[in-house]
Order: C-alpha cells, then structure tokens, then sequence
C-alpha cells in the first residue's frame, strides 16, 4: 500500500496488482531520492522479517543460519552476524553477468551496481571471501567439502 501511494499505480500491473518490478527498477536506479524512499518503505520490513525467521531457526536449535540479503552492507546488517562470506568477482566479470542475467544494457548494469558498496569495500568488511571469476564448476569445486 505504502508503495502504490508513494510511486504510484503506474507501478503495478493492473489486472495481478503486482509491482512491476523492471519498471520499478528502471527509476530508482537512475534516482537515489527515489530509490532512497523505496528503501524506507521497504527495508523495516525486510529487517523484521529476517529478525523473525533467524529467531525462529534459533528457537529451533539451528546452530548456522545462512542469509542470502541484497544490500547487506548498505543496510549494515552486517554488524549483528558474526561470519559474512562474499563471494566476488572482478567489476568487468560482474558486469557482463548483470547484464546476461536480467537482460540489461550496460548503462543499466552500472547503474545498478554503482548504486551499491563497491566489491572491494564489501571484500573489507568480509570474513571469508570466496573467489568467482571461473566457471560455476569452478565455484562449486571451492564451496563442497
């Protein structure tokens, strides 16, 4: 609700009423006080969430909780866990990969990846960094015991 007031009903898809996500995307990473009030909107509730389903996995004796959190720096979610592995690779490997992913020109791909903590300061802030500019054989062969 909080997002239809905010961004309005151009953003959603008429007949499902889901948030277009793509087009979403296309303003907030070319506008950081737009994507800076998505983020309001949207990060108290993701925080509550994810404080919900650690303490649950807690309460059910998990020993190891893995969190897979978008802009976990940024949001400095980073502070409360004590092992946070980045798995990285080099900007122009990431770059190509964005873009072979979510179909992106390359201005949209920087766009989006400018938009956040570079990988070396989140290599800084990283426990243990897991190297991925080879093939995903090749990440597998270092993440399997």
């Amino acid at each position: 609700l909080k997002l239809r007031s905010e961004f309005g009903d151009e953003f959603f898809d008429a007949p499902s009423g889901m948030l277009d996500r793509p087009k979403m995307a296309a303003v907030v990473f070319n506008d950081v006080e737009k994507r800076r009030k998505l983020n309001s909107i949207l990060h108290p509730a993701i925080r509550w969430e994810m404080f919900v389903q650690m303490l649950k996995y807690l309460l059910f004796g998990s020993h190891y909780i893995v969190l897979d959190t978008p802009l976990l720096f940024e949001s400095s979610y980073h502070k409360i866990l004590w092992t946070v592995i980045v798995v990285w690779c080099d900007d122009n490997t990431q770059l190509k990969r964005l873009m072979l992913r979510d179909n992106l020109t390359k201005e949209e791909a920087l766009s989006r990846i400018t938009s956040q903590f570079s990988i070396r300061k989140k290599m800084e802030l990283a426990t243990i960094l897991i190297d991925n500019n080879g093939t995903k054989e090749d990440l597998r062969s270092k993440v399997r015991p």
